[in-house]
């Protein structure tokens, strides 16, 4: 087991990230650090040693209360993730993710074991999640003790599994946490036989073309737990040799919350957050596509611009509660009017703009546009006075009214405002419809 804990090390070394250990008590002395804390603060390990408390100085004073707060109340929350500020030695501010762990023996705290890793890049543009290369890095003691106790306390997901038939030889406390299983149900089972990894090219075979190029890095792969609910995580893995015999090493990062936050973040940058419809953006980028796709077929395109009449009255009468209802209503009616190749989307407000493709002749629009008028025509009656609600609909085709987005768009709207001038509750283009 040296060999494998010297191994441990060697790969830890490898993975970004700094490992740290603090002692309880008023001032959280830091009791060891990794080597690589110098390229991350500046300072090196035995410098930090030497001044236990020094770490603590380093902690932006905005952030410094929330730390110090975090770190009292782990006796009772056991684990604690923050997000905080570091000055480095050359005067800049780095954010930092700190993942930490109390260590108990017997019921009794001992101390606090934890990683920061440095989410600066992502802090400073949400909207391009940070890459992963930031993994957590380690540096443990080479013996067995100090080897097993970094192994189980990781606060990321740990297996040794036999290379040759995929075996579980040991994993943490951490796997048994996150996938749901006792330590007794996968001991000895085997991986495929366990169902966890749902990634077809993470099989044994797949691993052993991958580890013949040396440690696997940076790989994301997808797996469940015993409740069925889908896991990403980034995969690190190295071979290891125990007791004459092959294995691998497997690290594994969860990584389903960020990607939440990416698909969030995705999401909101290309839809309407009150209907669920694609916004404006979404909308000059899929006719922009529809364009081009309607060059190659030579056919036409019909661009609709839509305003709902009478709706400031419903918000002026029944207030925006109502008037987002509606709007939901009008969007979800809109939807079901159209064929599957059709969009919609909202602008903002009580606008709307669609694209209908695949037309050979402007006649071809007319049925859709017919069964739009009627769909979006309501009446709303509130202390026995109704309140009628219709839409006013432009007509814009490609390419007779435009072969730009921006012109097809502009001269929509101005379509619209001939049907709002004309009496409402139709449609019209710059030219005939039908």
């Amino acid at each position: 087991m040296q060999d494998l804990s010297m191994t441990i090390l060697e790969f830890f070394d490898c993975i970004p990230g700094v490992m740290f250990g603090l002692e309880l008590g008023e001032d959280y002395h830091l009791c060891f650090v990794s080597e690589n804390v110098s390229s991350l603060l500046g300072y090196d390990k035995e410098y930090l040693i030497s001044h236990p408390t020094f770490w603590l100085s380093l902690i932006n004073s905005s952030d410094r209360s929330q730390v110090i707060e975090g770190l009292r109340n782990i006796m009772h929350t056991k684990v604690l993730n923050q997000e905080y500020r570091l000055n480095n030695r050359a005067g800049q501010i780095l954010w930092v993710q700190a993942e930490m762990k109390l260590i108990t023996k017997k019921g009794q705290a001992l101390g606090i074991i934890g990683f920061w890793n440095d989410i600066s890049e992502r802090h400073h543009a949400t909207a391009k999640i940070a890459n992963e290369d930031n993994f957590l890095e380690q540096e443990l003691k080479a013996s067995e003790e100090r080897f097993m106790k970094a192994f189980q306390l990781s606060p990321v997901l740990m297996a040794i599994t036999s290379l040759d038939d995929g075996t579980y030889l040991e994993v943490n406390d951490t796997f048994l946490d996150t996938i749901g299983f006792n330590r007794e149900e996968i001991i000895g089972r085997r991986v495929e036989e366990m169902d966890i990894i749902i990634e077809p090219a993470m099989s044994r075979a797949v691993l052993k073309g991958l580890l013949k190029q040396g440690t696997i890095r940076n790989k994301e792969i997808s797996f469940k737990d015993v409740r069925g609910n889908l896991h990403t995580g980034l995969y690190f893995a190295t071979p290891v040799i125990i007791d004459g015999k092959d294995y691998l090493l497997s690290v594994a990062l969860d990584i389903s919350e960020r990607k939440r936050y990416e698909e969030q973040i995705r999401y909101q940058a290309y839809h309407d957050l009150l209907t669920g419809l694609p916004n404006r953006r979404s909308f000059e980028e899929r006719l922009r596509y529809t364009m081009a796709d309607a060059r190659r077929r030579q056919e036409s395109i019909a661009v609709l611009f839509l305003d709902l009449d009478g709706f400031k009255r419903v918000n002026d009468t029944l207030g925006h509660e109502v008037g987002d209802q509606i709007l939901c209503d009008i969007a979800s009616a809109l939807t079901q009017c159209l064929r599957e190749v059709d969009t919609v989307a909202r602008l903002g407000g009580d606008e709307f703009m669609i694209i209908l493709p695949h037309l050979k002749a402007r006649k071809d629009a007319w049925p859709i546009i017919e069964r739009i008028l009627t769909t979006c025509r309501k009446t709303i009656v509130t202390e026995d006075v109704p309140i009628s609600i219709s839409v006013s609909i432009g007509v814009a085709f490609f390419p007779e009214d435009g072969t730009r987005v921006a012109t097809l768009m502009k001269n929509a709207d101005i379509a619209m405002y001939h049907a709002k001038d004309a009496g409402r509750d139709r449609a019209m283009g710059l030219g005939p419809i039908q």
